[in-house]
């Protein structure tokens, strides 16, 4: 039995207890309510997020469809979707880590499709004058820390030209009824102000023109929001009521025994990092490199771009519902494994030994070390296993 039968019980061993909390108090955003312990270096602990429930102030907005009702004098929507502001508090409290390197733009479903016609048919393509050559589709990589290791979610989303004009078009139409219902007030005396001219047909270009020019940053922002919702296991919609409660988030955090003077010296020495070492340059994956050094306990997303869990359809406005993880060193095989050699619960290594710098003895990251071996580390240090402090003083000495 617990002691404590608070709504956010902390438990012996890093665990944490939810069972008793009141549903009616808050949104619990974890799939499991009782967390009895947690490995080593690691504990539970439970956040609460607020998002403002009023849909002017930009946490949220009104949810598609959703009818309006009077609050206290004013017409308010009576259901709320959370909007970016919002999903990222939530993405902040829960940890969220994203892919920097397989984040990015891929190919739209209409461009693979012509591909494989063009294949079959062994004609070239004609892309210049093509209807959904402004179509673009981007895709977020992220994980979070959980009790069973890394859940790594991946979450797409695919702008189409032609799904934004017919709802731009569907919103002109609605833009036009209102103009008429006002002009012909207007001409009868019930309104004494006319209303503004409205034109159909610029107002349809003007905002198409618009989307085009900004498709590649909301393909991306929706991809993101996509990611967050279904890796925090939230909801597209929420009423109002629901909206003004808090959102518990369990986030599953590293707690190192700090009396180790091992891992004082660790954190000393990560806090006097220079930003040079932190993003290093003169790489081919420079941010790669810096999850490997700095985040040693960070998700592992060498291989994350074909084997992350895909969980968000594309198509607007969706539900997307958040599947189970795994470990990250179960869910990733290596490519002997894809190849049908071991499979992915095989795949997991804790790699070589590090090794160390020739000038100052300091251990490399595995990261760093590849790029010392690769064809750009040969142009630039002969090859050899070298820190990046190192390097750059190397270099200052020469440039003097």
């Amino acid at each position: 039995m617990v002691e404590n039968q608070t709504a956010l019980a902390r438990r012996e061993n890093g665990g944490l207890d939810l069972s008793s909390y009141d549903p009616k108090a808050c949104n619990i955003l974890t799939p499991s309510l009782l967390y009895d312990s947690a490995a080593p270096f690691l504990r539970y602990r439970a956040i609460e997020v607020r998002i403002e429930a009023d849909h002017e102030k930009g946490d949220c907005y009104a949810a598609p469809g959703s009818h309006w009702i009077e609050v206290a004098g004013r017409r308010v929507p009576a259901k709320l979707s959370p909007a970016k502001p919002g999903l990222l508090k939530i993405a902040a409290a829960s940890g969220l880590i994203t892919d920097p390197i397989h984040s990015c733009r891929i190919r739209p479903d209409t461009c693979d499709r012509c591909i494989a016609l063009a294949a079959s048919h062994r004609q070239a393509m004609r892309c210049g004058d093509c209807p959904a050559r402004f179509n673009t589709a981007y895709r977020y990589i992220g994980a979070i820390r959980s009790e069973t290791g890394w859940r790594i979610l991946s979450a797409t989303y695919e702008w189409d030209l032609d799904a934004q004009e017919r709802k731009i078009r569907q919103q002109g139409r609605k833009k036009q009824k209102t103009y008429e219902e006002a002009l012909v007030k207007f001409q009868t005396g019930e309104y004494r102000r006319e209303p503004d001219l409205f034109d159909y047909e610029e107002y349809v270009q003007e905002r198409i023109d618009h989307v085009v020019s900004e498709r590649y940053g909301l393909a991306e922002t929706k991809a993101l929001l996509r990611l967050v919702r279904a890796i925090c296991f939230m909801r597209q919609v929420y009423t109002r009521e629901e909206m003004a409660l808090p959102f518990v988030v369990v986030k599953t955090e590293l707690a190192p025994d700090f009396d180790d003077p091992e891992v004082r010296r660790a954190l000393a020495q990560q806090a006097t990092l220079s930003a040079p070492t932190l993003f290093a340059t003169g790489t081919d994956r420079p941010i790669d490199a810096a999850f490997k050094e700095h985040l040693e306990h960070a998700p592992d997303f060498e291989r994350t771009a074909d084997q992350a869990e895909v969980v968000a359809a594309a198509v607007e406005d969706d539900d997307v519902a958040a599947a189970g993880g795994a470990e990250a060193g179960q869910m990733f095989p290596t490519e002997e494994g894809s190849a049908g050699g071991p499979g992915p619960q095989e795949a997991k290594a804790t790699g070589p030994d590090p090794v160390a710098c020739v000038s100052c003895d300091k251990p490399l990251t595995r990261g760093r070390q590849a790029w010392c071996e690769s064809e750009a580390g040969k142009q630039a240090v002969g090859g050899r296993n070298i820190c990046f402090s190192c390097q750059e003083a190397e270099a200052k000495g020469d440039g003097e």
